[in-house]
């Protein structure tokens, strides 16, 4: 499943970039936190109480360019493929696990604040974040929980010669099933009963990239 979103990524990103010349079009490496709006057995970053390098942290890749419709009208893109750090995370009844999984977010609506400008800009989109996340330990069976999330999100890029650096922040709201089940294809629960999980909240990333030529 990573394999196949990294690979759906990438072409995605390739046909963006076929059919765009902007100056702002680059490949990214991003890094990102997310901060819940619940907490989630006082484990992970939360909006209320976060810490530098606790779960949930990102690495991973993304592209920016713009989708040419006709001569007059095109939408401008930022494609991002996630992979969450894996860490270790305390679970219920004594137990621990390693919490992972990934996000892919695209975009359904955009706007570039200052379209005439070369050296930098401010993106905002309305999209959707999408992906998996999985609890996995030696002493029960491993864990899914599925999100589907509405993502609005501001992104100022800065151009210095070839490169693209810039700030991303997301706010997602989670509309799918908050409950945990098997990773194989069922709607079962686990073996372990784990406290309900929302994606809901605040995912901040700083990027650093290339522009295309």
């Amino acid at each position: 499943m990573k394999l196949l979103g990294i690979f759906f990524s990438l072409i995605v990103s390739a046909c963006i970039f076929a059919q765009s010349n902007n100056g702002f079009n680059s490949t990214d490496i991003i890094y990102g936190n997310v901060f819940l709006e619940k907490n989630f057995n006082n484990q992970l970053n939360t909006l209320q109480n976060h810490q530098l390098l606790k779960p949930l942290q990102t690495i991973g890749i993304s592209s920016a360019g713009n989708l040419k419709f006709n001569r007059k009208k095109e939408s401008d893109v930022y494609v991002t493929y996630s992979q969450i750090i894996p860490q270790d995370i305390d679970l219920t009844s004594g137990m621990h696990g390693k919490i992972n999984g990934f996000i892919f977010g695209f975009p359904i609506i955009s706007k570039k604040l200052f379209p005439k400008s070369h050296n930098f800009n401010m993106f905002t989109y309305f999209g959707i974040n999408t992906g998996r996340i999985r609890i996995s330990g030696d002493n029960f069976t491993s864990q899914k929980n599925p999100f589907f999330c509405p993502t609005i999100s501001i992104q100022p890029r800065i151009r210095i010669k070839k490169t693209v650096l810039s700030f991303r922040a997301e706010y997602s709201v989670d509309v799918s099933n908050k409950l945990w089940r098997s990773l194989h294809f069922t709607k079962q629960k686990g073996d372990i009963s784990l406290p309900n999980f929302s994606q809901s909240g605040l995912n901040l990333y700083v990027t650093f990239g290339r522009v295309q030529k």
